[in-house]
């Protein structure tokens, strides 16, 4: 049974972005429903069409996100391999939403399902690491490998929580004695997000514990806590395999601009009227409006239109190439060709976006009703003391200032001084 303790909570915030590295991957291939047959394996299968990460490479990759980030506290080398994060002190509960290095990935509003190898020693009050899923980090489920004292016979559990709206609400403990590593697994249908742990004895998930939400969720990823006395602990993870929904087309309403990442955030134009990233402001902007035509959309800049080049370059010229606009979660997008045959970017979108009727033959015909909302009661709230130490639009030429053409890998943040949320749909 959930347990109630008093804690007082600290003031720190999070900060949290993604990169395009297999900009359709995520795309749902296999209903979350269907059944996949285990390998003789003691190992999970892994869905068709899933994004993985078996983190062998030298460098993390970009489509990750460090909330809070400490890059001296996460390592790829110290197991190679695999993604070693230091659990520094620090939490997500309620206002105190000072854990650092939440590795995180963007996904659209809707069905998912995310698995880790995650192996911990937790010895000390509240170490855990495992599994999040969120809105903000006063909006999620996290499931993981927790030492929670006497809560459970061992100790040691896999303790399920939720928190809406800054309530916290530990929700149930599986007691796991001695257990020093877990294959956990987030999955979400509707409004339920189902924890399950693999179990190498039957080779099949075990249902651990559901909890409804009446949040959206946009991002899901990776935590690891210290302990309440400031103890850290390594928490190594690995085979991390995602399956997500597809998200909505999307029209934007009224005029927006891009923003690129990095060090070259300002879009202008080359001379050969292809659209580049360059460090400093422009003396003008780049301001775009979007037109709905069958099968997608059409973007001008002023009396230009936005055209891709044969090499996948963003270009202004006189005949507009007709692109699709998708949602691809935490406020971003992938932008296509209309046969989605060519990821030509993603662009970032901090403003909220409009769902436009298209034109017969398009493609953003998806819809659903509204997710049911249910209010959670308070009462089963497991609180802990907070950890010490938390802290007008127009063409432009060139300058001599460094650019990037706009190849497929940049992606750009859209801003909108009008513009709604789109409407979210399930997968078939």
């Amino acid at each position: 049974m959930p347990v109630a303790l008093p804690r007082p909570s600290s003031n720190t915030r999070p900060h949290r972005r993604l990169g395009l590295r297999a900009a359709l991957a995520v795309a749902l291939v296999v209903p979350l429903g269907a059944t996949v047959v285990a390998p003789a394996s003691a190992a999970p299968p892994v869905p068709d069409g899933a994004w993985t990460d078996t983190f062998d490479a030298a460098t993390l990759n970009p489509r990750w996100t460090a909330v809070n980030d400490e890059p001296t506290a996460r390592s790829l080398t110290a197991n190679p391999g695999a993604l070693t994060v230091t659990a520094l002190p620090g939490d997500t509960w309620q206002g105190n939403n000072s854990a650092r290095n939440v590795m995180t990935l963007d996904i659209p509003d809707g069905d998912f399902s995310i698995s880790v190898d995650v192996q911990a020693t937790v010895t000390r009050t509240f170490q855990g690491a495992g599994l999040i899923a969120y809105q903000d980090l006063d909006n999620y489920v996290r499931s993981g490998l927790t030492f929670v004292g006497g809560i459970t016979p061992s100790g040691i559990a896999i303790e399920n929580d939720i928190e809406t709206a800054a309530i916290f609400a530990a929700d149930h403990f599986e007691d796991r004695p001695g257990s020093s590593g877990e294959t956990l697994r987030l999955t979400r249908t509707g409004d339920t997000v189902t924890t399950a742990r693999w179990d190498e004895a039957t080779t099949a998930w075990v249902d651990v514990n559901s909890v409804d939400v009446t949040f959206p969720i946009e991002h899901v990823g990776l935590y690891a806590l210290g302990a309440q006395d400031g103890t850290t602990f390594p928490a190594v993870f690995d085979d991390v395999t995602l399956v997500a929904s597809p998200g909505e087309d999307v029209v934007p309403d009224g005029p927006f601009t891009l923003r690129a990442p990095g060090t070259a955030p300002h879009l202008t134009t080359g001379a050969d009227d292809a659209i580049v990233a360059v460090q400093q402001r422009p003396g003008d902007t780049l301001v775009l409006d979007a037109t709905a035509v069958a099968g997608g959309v059409t973007l001008a800049a002023g009396d230009r239109a936005v055209t891709v080049l044969a090499d996948g370059r963003l270009a202004l010229g006189d005949t507009p190439t007709t692109l699709v606009l998708t949602e691809a979660g935490g406020g971003k997008l992938h932008v296509t060709t209309a046969d989605r045959s060519q990821a030509v970017g993603i662009v970032e979108a901090r403003s909220s976006w409009a769902t436009s009727t298209m034109p017969p033959g398009s493609s953003s015909s998806r819809s659903r009703s509204p997710r049911a909302r249910r209010s959670r009661s308070t009462a089963t709230a497991r609180t802990r003391r907070s950890p010490t130490g938390s802290t007008g639009s127009s063409t432009r030429t060139s300058t001599t200032r460094p650019t990037a053409a706009c190849t497929p890998s940049w992606c750009a943040t859209a801003r909108s001084s009008s513009t709604r949320r789109t409407t979210r749909a399930s997968p078939a």
